[in-house]
């Protein structure tokens, strides 16, 4: 799914950067260049960072913890 409309950046692509050498949001967005037009998908990045790494807040400059989401129990989501 897209997530950034301004530099067409997809779900996918945020991933990538999470498994690569993105380890903060800014450097996400910096490594992908979803966030850096308009700004205004800079929630939804961290919406998927904080899904694929199991974090439950992520701020620009937090480094991301290191998780194999593999190796994670799922998660129950609280309405």
């Amino acid at each position: 799914m897209i997530v950034c409309h301004c530099e067409v950046v997809s779900d996918r692509d945020i991933r990538a950067a999470v498994d690569g050498s993105a380890h903060t949001l800014a450097q996400v967005c910096r490594s992908t260049g979803a966030g850096t037009d308009c700004g205004g998908c800079v929630f939804g990045v961290r919406a998927v960072i904080e899904s694929y790494t199991r974090q439950d807040h992520v701020t620009l400059h937090q480094p991301l913890e290191e998780t194999d989401a593999a190796t994670q129990p799922p998660r129950r989501r609280v309405a």
